[in-house]
C-alpha cells in the first residue's frame, strides 16, 4: 500500500525533513519516492529505526554513478532524488555515526551552493521588477516585491544557516 503526503520544508531545514521521514519510517510509511516538490510517496511496511539523510551534491551527471557508489559502500541506501536534493537511507546502528558527512564544513559548503543559486535567482528578480515597477499595475507591482521579499527571505536564512553550522 502507497500513501501520498505533503509537506513543505525550505532548504535550510534539511534536519526537521530529515526528522519527519524518521517519524514516518518509525510508524511503518518508508519513503519509496518523491513525486513532486513537497509531494512524498511512502510505501507501508513494518516501522523501523530508519536514518534519512539528504544531500545537495556538487556532482557532474558522468560523476552520479561514483557518488551513488560511495553512499552504498557506506551502507546507505540511494531511495530518490529532487531538485537536486538526493535521499538517502539506513537502518539506524547504535554504534556508528548515522550521519553522511562527519564534518561540519562538508554541510557549509552544500549551503553555500544553495546560497549561490538563491542569490543568482533574487539578482535576476530584482533586475527584471524593478524597472519595470514605475509602468506596472499595482498587482504586479505587488507581486513583483512579495516574491522578491520571498527571495530575500530565504537568502537571510540561508546565511543563518550556514552561521550555525560553522558555530559547530
Amino acid at each position: 500500500m502507497h500513501i501520498r503526503k505533503f509537506k513543505w520544508f525550505w532548504a535550510w531545514q534539511d534536519q526537521k525533513e530529515e526528522a519527519w521521514l524518521h517519524q514516518m519510517a518509525q510508524q511503518g510509511y518508508h519513503l519509496a519516492r518523491l513525486v513532486f516538490p513537497a509531494v512524498y510517496e511512502f510505501s507501508h511496511g513494518e516501522p523501523g529505526d530508519v536514518i534519512y539523510r539528504l544531500d545537495y551534491p556538487d556532482v557532474k551527471k558522468d560523476d552520479i554513478a561514483v557518488y551513488l557508489q560511495l553512499f552504498q559502500d557506506s551502507g546507505w541506501e540511494h531511495v530518490d532524488e529532487g531538485m537536486g536534493w538526493y535521499y538517502f537511507r539506513k537502518i539506524a546502528d547504535p554504534d556508528s555515526s548515522n550521519e553522511i558527512f562527519t564534518d561540519p564544513e562538508t554541510k557549509v559548503q552544500r549551503f553555500n551552493r544553495l546560497l549561490a543559486f538563491s542569490f543568482i535567482i533574487t539578482c535576476s528578480l530584482t533586475a527584471a521588477f524593478v524597472p519595470s515597477l514605475a509602468r506596472s499595475n499595482s498587482i504586479i507591482k505587488l507581486l513583483g516585491m512579495a516574491l522578491l521579499l520571498l527571495w530575500v527571505y530565504i537568502v537571510l536564512r540561508l546565511i543563518g544557516r550556514i552561521r550555525q553550522l560553522r558555530r559547530l
